[in-house]
């Protein structure tokens, strides 16, 4: 009996502590797991992912890590975030990695370090040299999704930033911190194209403002050059009116004159052949007539001129 309450007792603690270790709780995203130690990380080796590009390295030049480069030779530019202080070298600076695209494997060197900005240059990104990348697809192709992970090492170090990068890739599906990468791409993503579309929205109304304001202002000049075109137009004609009316005032003082010379000068002739007339009456009558009928000739004289005098005034 005890030999066989010994090995229920052994049976229920060996069962026991094979609970204790095993997964009771769901995966969670790598970012909620801690910091591995040495063991796990031989146990299984960091893999990372993110986008490839390819840059000139150019012959003789020096990257992050002081190594002078070549085109042809395969290394790569580790992403700013995993590389750390660009002012420093990098613990990642001579690590051999291997690179996969799902279809063709190579190795490489990490060598120099790549800004992240301009939409590249991720978390897990790598920027290959013209070699390397042609090792996988033509330049044309621009960009390509890969994994990658160091070579004959277990977790990884995160350069001289305290490592927290690598230690945040140790985990159990690194298909998690990818849909982490890309919803956080999405989210910048979303948030770009919704301040754009703010942005275009608020020109878009201020230019329209702007063409109304323009409008107004063309229709105002409009109105305002209308007015004073007929105000013009209207005070032409008025001088025209003052100076027709002028000219026929003028006309009819001429008339007036001309008529008054006309009648002027028939009384004068009127006058003159009276007095003509009288002159050789008083010739006769002088010569046939005696003394004594001068009086009659004065009346006779005094009695014409009065006629062509109220003639001449008429």
């Amino acid at each position: 009996m005890k030999a066989v309450a010994a090995i229920v007792l052994t049976t229920l603690v060996s069962t026991s502590l094979a609970s204790s270790h095993g997964h009771t709780t769901p995966r969670r995203r790598h970012h909620n797991k801690g910091p591995v130690d040495a063991e796990q990380a031989i146990v299984k080796r960091a893999t990372y992912s993110g986008m490839a590009t390819w840059y000139d390295v150019g012959t003789g030049n020096a990257g992050a890590c002081g190594q002078f480069l070549n085109p042809n030779d395969h290394v790569v530019a580790l992403n700013q975030p995993m590389y750390g202080d660009l002012g420093q070298r990098s613990s990642w600076c001579g690590k051999t990695i291997i690179i996969s695209n799902g279809k063709k494997t190579a190795t490489a060197r990490v060598e120099d370090a790549c800004p992240t900005g301009g939409g590249n240059c991720f978390y897990g990104s790598l920027d290959m040299s013209v070699g390397l990348f042609t090792e996988f697809t033509s330049l044309g192709t621009g960009v390509f999704p890969i994994t990658w992970s160091p070579v004959g090492e277990g977790g990884g170090n995160s350069g001289n930033n305290g490592g927290g990068n690598n230690n945040d890739n140790n985990n159990d599906d690194d298909d998690d911190g990818d849909d982490d990468d890309d919803d956080d791409g999405q989210a910048a993503a979303a948030a770009a194209k919704k301040k754009a579309q703010q942005a275009a929205k608020q020109a878009k109304e201020e230019a329209k403002s702007q063409a109304a304001a323009a409008s107004r202002s063309a229709a105002a000049a409009a109105a305002a050059s209308s007015a004073a075109a007929s105000r013009s137009a209207a005070s032409s004609r008025a001088s025209v009116y003052s100076v027709t009316k002028a000219a026929a005032r003028a006309s009819a003082s001429v008339s007036r004159v001309a008529a008054k010379s006309r009648a002027s000068v028939r009384a004068s002739k009127s006058a003159a052949a009276a007095s003509s007339a009288l002159s050789a009456s008083a010739a006769s009558a002088t010569a046939a007539t005696p003394t004594g009928n001068l009086n009659n000739f004065a009346n006779l004289y005094d009695g014409l001129s009065k006629i062509i005098m109220e003639q001449a005034d008429s």
